[in-house]
C-alpha cells in the first residue's frame, strides 16, 4: 500500500527488518528485567508496562532501539479532538486507532515535530536547500538527507510490502520526512550534529564507533521533562502577569518589555502564540492581568498609566482608561463577582476601579485615595498584588517594600493591615487568594508563600514558605486545577550586561 509522503501521518505497518544500528541498540538496551505474566512486560529502570496490542507492536518493530522505554502507564489522550488510548515511550508515542484494520491500528506520534513545537521552533521556518549530489532531497520539506544519516535512514523501516530488504517507503513510515537540515544543537550541554524528521532526531556521535555514531534522540523523553512548562516567543520578553479562564484552560501572559499579550492552554504544554503585538493601543508594557467570567481580559498597563480591557475571544479593544496621578505605575488588577475590576498603582497612593456605568459602558475612576490610611507609601514599589475574597467583600493587598498585607472593605473602603504574627512578605509580588487560602510570590526571594487566612480575612498564618527548581525570578501565579502556573520573570537579568536565560517560561508547580 502506499505512502503518501506528503502528508505529515503516514501510516504504520507491520514488521521491522532491524538494520546494524538498531540492532546494535537494541543489544546495548536490553531491559534489566521482564515481568513475568506474558500479557504484560515490565522494565525496572521506569517501572512502567506494556501489554495487549501495545506491547504486541513494540516487540515485533524494534523495541527498545526504535521506540524507547515506557514512559508511564496506556492512557486515554487528546489527538485531534478525538480521544485514543495511547503510551508514552522514550522516543514515540504509540497510538491505538482500533477503527483501522491491522496493521494500521497502531500509529506513530509526530515526536519530532511535537518536540519542536514544545520549545516553540517553527520548522517551517528552517533554513531550504537545493538538491546536492550523494544527498536524498526531499521536496515537500525542501531539505537533503547525506552521509551517515542517510545511511541510518535508509537502513530502518517498517516492513509492510512483504519484501526482503528496506523500501523508502519503510523508512518514511518509521522516521517521516525531514524536517530540517544537518545543524548543530546543544543536547545534555555538549553540541552535536542533529537532523530533525516527523518522528525522530538524528545525532552524530563522533566519540562512538559505528553503527553507535549515529543515535536516536530520546524526544519523548524530553518532552516529558518538559511537560511543566511553557515556552515563550521572544529573546527579550521578562514576562510579569498571567490570568486563567478555566471555561477554555487556556492563560494569558504579559510581556513588560513591549506589552505583547500571549497565550497558550494548561492542557496542552506547548509553545505560547502571540494574542496581541506588543504596542497596539498604546500598550508599550504590560504587567498584571486578569479575566472574567465573560471572558473579559483586563491588563495593567504599568508605566504608562493604562488600563486595558479586551475579549479573549478575538482581541477586540472594548475599553482603555488613564491614571489620574504621576508618578505611576499601574500594576495588577483584581475582579469582584459584580464585575468591577481594581488595579493597584505601586508610585501613587490609589487605587482605581473600572466598572460598567448606568448606561451599559465600561468607565474608570479613581475609587479611594489612600492618603492617611494604614497604606503608608514610601521609596520603591509600594501596592502591588491583589486579590478579591469569593464574595467581592474585600480586596486583599499586598505592599511589597514593607512586605505587609491589607484587607480594604469594598463596601466602606475601609483599610486595616492583616496581621501575619510578626511575619513579613517583602517582595511580594503577584498574590492569589483561593478560599482562605492565600500565596503570595515574593519575586526576588524566588519563593512562594501559602497562608491561611482567617474566617474574616484580619488575620492569617504563614503555614510555608517554598522554592521550585523550575522558578526563575517568579512574578504572579494563576491556579490551574491543582497545579500553579508561575511567571518566569527574570528580572534579575535585564540591562545592557545581563543576559536572560532563554527561552522565557511560565512553569506549573504543585500547590505548595
Amino acid at each position: 500500500m502506499k505512502v503518501d509522503a506528503t502528508n505529515a501521518t503516514p501510516r504504520i505497518r507491520r514488521g521491522l527488518a532491524l538494520s546494524p544500528l538498531l540492532l546494535a541498540l537494541l543489544l546495548a538496551l536490553l531491559p534489566a528485567a521482564a515481568g513475568a505474566q506474558a500479557a504484560e512486560r515490565c522494565f525496572a529502570e521506569t517501572g512502567s508496562c506494556i501489554s495487549g496490542r501495545i506491547r504486541e507492536f513494540w516487540e515485533a518493530n524494534g523495541g527498545l532501539a526504535v521506540f524507547g522505554l515506557p514512559l508511564g502507564a496506556q492512557q486515554a489522550v487528546q489527538i485531534e479532538g478525538k480521544t485514543y488510548q495511547a503510551q508514552q515511550f522514550e522516543r514515540t508515542r504509540l497510538e491505538l486507532h482500533p477503527e483501522n484494520a491491522r496493521p494500521y491500528d497502531v500509529l506513530l506520534g509526530r515526536i519530532g515535530a511535537d518536540r519542536l513545537a514544545q520549545d516553540g521552533r517553527d520548522w517551517f521556518s528552517f533554513p531550504k536547500s537545493e538538491p546536492q549530489a550523494g544527498c536524498r532531497f526531499f521536496a515537500e520539506t525542501g531539505h537533503n538527507v547525506c552521509g551517515d544519516i542517510l545511511k541510518a535512514w535508509r537502513a530502518s523501516g517498517l516492513e509492510f510490502d512483504g519484501k526482503r530488504g528496506v523500501s523508502e517507503a519503510e523508512s518514511l513510515a518509521l522516521f517521516g520526512l525531514p524536517l530540517s537540515g544537518q545543524m548543530q544543537e546543544s543536547i545534555e550541554g555538549k553540541l552535536y550534529d542533529v537532523q530533525w524528521f516527523e518522528r525522530g532526531r538524528f545525532e552524530l556521535h563522533p566519540e562512538n564507533q559505528p553503527p553507535y555514531n549515529v543515535l536516536l534522540g530520546r524526544l519523548n523523553a524530553e518532552m516529558a521533562a518538559n511537560m511543566n512548562r511553557w515556552v515563550l516567543p521572544g529573546s527579550q520578553v521578562f514576562p510579569e502577569g498571567i490570568a486563567y479562564q478555566a471555561s477554555s484552560g487556556d492563560f494569558f501572559v504579559s510581556s513588560t518589555t513591549d506589552g505583547t499579550i500571549m497565550r497558550a492552554n494548561a492542557a496542552r504544554p506547548a509553545a505560547a502564540q502571540v494574542f496581541l503585538a506588543g504596542g497596539g493601543d498604546g500598550r508599550t508594557t504590560a504587567t498584571g492581568m486578569k479575566i472574567d467570567a465573560s471572558g473579559r481580559l483586563f491588563v495593567s498597563g504599568g508605566s504608562t498609566g493604562q488600563m486595558f480591557v479586551y475579549s479573549s475571544a478575538d482581541g477586540t479593544l472594548l475599553g482603555k482608561f488613564s491614571g489620574l496621578r504621576q508618578p505611576t505605575f499601574i500594576n495588577d488588577v483584581a475582579l469582584t463577582p459584580n464585575g468591577d475590576a481594581f488595579f493597584t498603582d505601586s508610585q501613587s497612593p490609589v487605587l482605581y476601579r473600572v466598572f460598567t456605568d448606568t448606561a451599559g459602558k465600561l468607565a474608570s475612576e479613581g475609587w479611594l485615595d489612600l492618603s492617611g490610611t494604614p497604606i503608608q507609601y514610601g521609596q520603591g514599589f509600594n501596592l502591588n498584588g491583589i486579590a478579591a475574597t469569593g464574595d467581592g467583600a474585600y480586596l486583599i493587598v499586598v505592599q511589597s517594600n514593607t512586605g505587609k498585607l491589607f484587607r480594604i472593605s469594598t463596601a466602606s473602603k475601609a483599610v486595616s493591615e492583616i496581621s501575619l504574627g510578626g511575619q513579613s512578605v517583602t517582595n511580594g509580588d503577584g498574590i492569589l487568594l483561593d478560599g482562605q487560602t492565600l500565596y503570595v510570590v515574593r519575586n526576588q526571594n524566588g519563593l512562594i508563600v501559602k497562608v491561611s487566612m482567617a474566617a474574616d480575612f484580619a488575620s492569617g498564618t504563614v503555614v510555608s514558605s517554598s522554592g521550585d527548581p523550575a522558578l526563575a525570578y517568579p512574578t504572579t501565579i494563576a491556579k490551574a486545577g491543582d497545579r500553579l502556573l508561575v511567571v518566569n520573570s527574570q528580572f534579575d537579568k535585564r540591562g545592557a550586561n545581563a543576559k536572560p536565560v532563554l527561552p522565557f517560561t511560565v512553569a506549573s508547580i504543585a500547590a505548595p
